[in-house]
C-alpha cells in the first residue's frame, strides 16, 4: 500500500472515530427525570404572573425576582425558588445551588439547579 493510501485510510479512520465520539457525547445525556437542569425562572415567572413577565437574576440568588407589569407599573415580585423548581421538575424536586469559580478579583457567580 502506498504512503498516500495509508494516509487516506488513517485519515478516514480518524474521521470515523471522531464522528462516533461526537455522536456518543450528544446521546449521552441522562434522561430528563435524572439530570440536573438549570432553574427556568423566566418560564416560571411567565406561567405564574403572565406572558410578559421576565426573570430578574442578580448574582445573589436570594434576590431573584419576577419582573412584572401591574397596573401600569413595572415591579419586582418575590419568588419561591422551591415552588419554581417543583413547577419545573415536579413533586420531589430539590434546589441545588452551585457556585462557579471566577478568576481572582471577580465575584463568584451562582447557578441554581433543579434535581430529582
Amino acid at each position: 500500500m502506498s504512503r498516500t493510501a495509508r494516509s487516506l485510510v488513517g485519515f478516514g479512520a480518524g474521521a470515523v472515530l471522531t464522528a462516533a465520539a461526537l455522536l456518543g457525547l450528544a446521546s449521552s445525556r441522562l434522561p430528563s427525570g435524572w439530570a440536573e437542569e438549570p432553574l427556568d425562572l423566566r418560564g416560571y415567572c411567565r406561567s405564574t404572573t403572565g406572558t410578559h413577565a421576565s426573570a430578574y437574576q442578580p448574582r445573589d440568588t436570594s434576590a431573584w425576582r419576577c419582573g412584572v407589569w401591574r397596573n401600569g407599573v413595572w415591579g419586582l415580585e418575590a419568588v419561591d425558588l422551591d415552588a419554581a423548581c417543583a413547577w419545573q421538575r415536579g413533586d420531589g424536586a430539590a434546589l441545588k445551588e452551585v457556585e462557579e469559580a471566577r478568576p481572582s478579583g471577580h465575584e463568584a457567580e451562582s447557578e441554581v439547579l433543579c434535581t430529582l
